[in-house]
Formats: C-alpha cells, sequence, structure tokens
C-alpha cells in the first residue's frame, strides 16, 4: 500500500478550499480536482510499504513529540508541469510545522524507512494536471486568512478503487501540550 503522513483537515477548511477550486473549475480544458475528503497537508511521503512495514512506521510515529499549533492558509501557487500544472495553496511559515515535519523525516531516517527526502514546500493541492481553456489570468481572492489548529498527524494510505484516488486513515497521532518537546 502507497504511505504518507499528513495533516487532516476540519470540514470547514476543506469547504473553504472547494470554494478556491471554483475559478479552476470554470477554467477548465482539464484537471483532476482534489476531492472533498482527499484535502490534506502531507508531511512526508512514503511509497510503497508492505503490512509489517507499516507496523514498523506506526510504532515510529507514536514516539515522534510536539505540541498543538495553528497554521494559516498563504498564498496561491502551482508546480508547472509538461502535462499540466499543480495548483495549490500554500501555508505561511511556521516553526512549529517545520519542526514537526523534521522530526518525523528523521525518526523514519534513523529507522532506515525510505521516503521522499526532499525540500518541504507545505501546500494544499487543489488540482493537478490542469490546463486553462483560456489564457486569462486567474484571480483568486481571500476575504481574511485561514487558519486552522493543528492537534495530530495522521499515517495515511492511498489507494484507488474504479479508477478514483481515495485517502485513507491508518492511524492518528496526538500532539500534547503535556509532553516534553526535546
Amino acid at each position: 500500500m502507497r504511505l504518507f503522513i499528513a495533516i487532516t483537515l476540519s470540514d470547514p477548511i476543506k469547504l473553504a478550499l472547494q470554494d478556491l477550486q471554483t475559478p479552476f473549475r470554470l477554467r477548465r480544458q482539464r484537471g483532476n480536482f482534489t476531492s472533498f475528503n482527499n484535502l490534506h497537508l502531507t508531511l512526508v511521503f512514503i511509497g510503497e510499504c508492505s503490512i509489517q512495514e507499516t507496523e514498523f512506521i506506526e510504532s515510529i510515529l507514536e514516539e515522534v513529540k510536539g505540541l498543538p499549533f495553528e497554521l494559516t492558509l498563504g498564498e496561491l501557487g502551482n508546480f508547472i508541469k509538461r502535462d499540466g500544472d499543480i495548483w495549490w495553496v500554500g501555508i505561511k511559515p511556521n516553526p512549529h510545522l517545520n519542526k514537526l515535519q523534521d522530526s518525523i523525516s528523521k525518526a523514519l531516517r534513523e529507522n532506515e524507512i525510505s521516503f521522499e527526502d526532499k525540500k518541504y514546500v507545505p501546500h494544499l493541492t487543489l488540482v493537478r494536471n490542469y490546463k486553462a481553456s483560456t489564457q486569462e489570468t486567474l484571480l483568486l481572492s481571500q476575504s481574511k486568512p485561514l487558519s486552522f489548529k493543528v492537534n495530530s498527524f495522521s499515517l495515511m494510505k492511498s489507494e484507488r478503487f474504479h479508477d478514483e484516488l481515495q485517502y485513507t486513515e491508518i492511524a492518528a497521532f496526538n500532539l500534547n501540550p503535556a509532553e516534553k518537546v526535546l
């Protein structure tokens, strides 16, 4: 199964992200939009793992410590791809998010778990393989910065059912303010 570690989102944040998808939907020639249930913030992408590896990763993640924190949505951005762009909403810089992502990466590395180890660019994917039907400039407005509390992170699996991607939480790991963070 394909695994990744993510911060799951509340329904109000997912609804706000769906609203941000609307201008893309109106101007698309093509694009694969992230479904409501699949909206999340990836911390680490691991990839294919066996059941035994998954259980080992769970035990590693249980040892990761952190404090709850708040994140704020940032600017719209994209990764330019030949076959279609990936459009996303960024996250405003946050040292707590970076520390959590670093702690998870370090724990995986120390336990010799392979993962996609590249510069972390925190973002919430709106649409993949996007090609606009017009060259019109896309302007998105956000009335006020949207913030949300992060109290946990999750080990997730990615599966394809009837040609549709589905992300499922395997285990959640609470960020505990009562625990000492190293």
